[in-house]
């Protein structure tokens, strides 16, 4: 596939920032954060096949919503100014637009180099960051199907802030109104003031990452939690520990004093005694971590156990403890620092979900996506599973992006297949595939 980058522009708020919104600090989870693109990727159908007449319609209507909801979510036009905080001037955004040589379902119908083929709709790459907050690219497909790829950059916004965004662009080109479109609270930095505390710029190894997608239907999923009996676990949790449990099953064969760390991001809004505290915007989210003995190994119902256990503790007391003016900045660090001693390897595995968020739900006026995924990331996403809703609602689709050997070890392992769906591809791509 190639994709040619037809115009760029730079699209302003509709309304200026007033100057006393012009400075915004940012927090102490925004400090613990890297300046890097996440990239999320919705594609669209055409209104009939082969329709490609309202491409101009559609952009034009894509650049003045976006302006108007830049108004509201201001600090996404300004720039980031040494990590610290960001300049609300109001500079704007990069929008491209592109066309695709070929049909959307020659790329969402095959799962083998998607992540790579993804990567080419992008208006940026990963490590491209630096003092933007976000960038859009529009792409055009032969079949009249549209792909809105985002990258928007960790340093200032999580997972959660870019679809409250994403949505309210969406409402905003679908019915025109700002009034409809949710209200972010900023400032953050009041309740998480920023630490005295070093950059978090790691050194990363060069392994070769792959990304794949894997299908689990709500089926599969209820057969999994039936497992667990009493412990009464959630579908996130189960999921969790079967994922985790085969990955060590397949990668542990050839390095058996390897230690595995896993740990959960938790959403912190709904724990902070704050009214409407789900409209925050910037990056609230906490860490529930499991760090078993590295000599004792864990079967799945005891990790769902421990998982639960470590869930429950990232609670409203947790979210004090992070206020506290004298918090111990560097346990992030120091976390799990004594049991890497004992062993030769330490292999880290992170969980993030989003199965049960509104990813779905942005309708620019003509329909909701009929899939929404991420592009291919560096090795700062290494062995990492990204829980997505499908676009049916059945079940929950992850994005998994391992070393590529332990990709291969995976795949080969005939537990872990039993419980995906046949085809690793979400269903409704195959849907559109005739009539495109």
């Amino acid at each position: 596939m190639e994709v040619v980058v037809t115009s760029r522009e730079t699209i302003k708020p509709s309304s200026p920032t007033p100057n006393h919104l012009r400075h915004l600090q940012l927090c102490f989870f925004d400090q613990t954060n890297r300046p890097l693109f996440t990239p999320f990727v919705y594609f669209y159908a055409a209104e009939s096949p082969g329709d490609r007449t309202n491409h101009h319609r559609r952009s034009e209507q894509l650049k003045k919503s976006l302006a108007d909801t830049l108004s509201v979510f201001y600090p996404l036009a300004g720039r980031v100014i040494d990590e610290t905080y960001v300049e609300c001037n109001d500079k704007g955004v990069d929008f491209f637009q592109a066309q695709a040589n070929c049909k959307m379902c020659d790329i969402i119908g095959s799962n083998a180099e998607f992540g790579d083929q993804l990567n080419k709709l992008l208006p940026y790459q990963e490590t491209d960051a630096g003092d933007l907050t976000i960038g859009i690219q529009v792409n055009f497909f032969e079949c009249g199907g549209i792909c809105i790829a985002a990258c928007f950059s960790h340093k200032v916004s999580d997972a959660l802030s870019f679809l409250m965004f994403f949505n309210s662009w969406a409402a905003t080109a679908s019915c025109g109104d700002l009034s409809k479109v949710v209200r972010p609270r900023f400032g953050l930095a009041d309740l998480f003031p920023p630490k005295d505390m070093p950059r978090f710029h790691p050194n990363e190894e060069k392994d070769n990452i792959t990304l794949r997608t894997f299908v689990f239907s709500e089926s599969a999923i209820s057969t999994l939690k039936a497992k667990h009996g009493a412990i009464q676990c959630t579908r996130v949790e189960a999921l969790s520990a079967f994922i985790w449990s085969r990955f060590i099953a397949a990668t542990s064969k050839n390095s058996p004093k390897r230690h595995y760390q896993v740990f959960h991001s938790v959403n912190l809004r709904p724990r902070l005694d704050q009214t409407s505290s789900e409209y925050y915007f910037g990056n609230l989210v906490g860490v529930a971590t499991v760090i078993p003995p590295p000599t004792k190994e864990l079967g799945e119902s005891e990790f769902v156990s421990l998982l639960k256990e470590a869930i429950g503790k990232v609670d409203g007391a947790y979210v004090k403890n992070l206020q506290r003016p004298g918090l111990d900045v560097n346990f992030f660090q120091k976390r799990g620092k004594e049991e890497e001693e004992e062993v030769e390897e330490v292999v880290r595995f992170s969980f993030t979900s989003l199965s049960r968020f509104q990813l779905y739900e942005a309708d620019f006026g003509w329909g909701k996506p009929i899939w929404v995924t991420l592009g291919k990331h560096s090795n700062s996403w290494k062995n990492t599973a990204l829980f997505f809703p499908t676009a049916s609602g059945d079940g929950i689709e992850v994005i998994l992006s391992l070393k590529e050997e332990d990709m291969v070890q995976l795949e080969a392992d005939k537990h872990f297949q039993a419980f995906v769906s046949p085809t690793s591809t979400p269903k409704p791509l195959f849907l559109i595939s005739s009539s495109l």
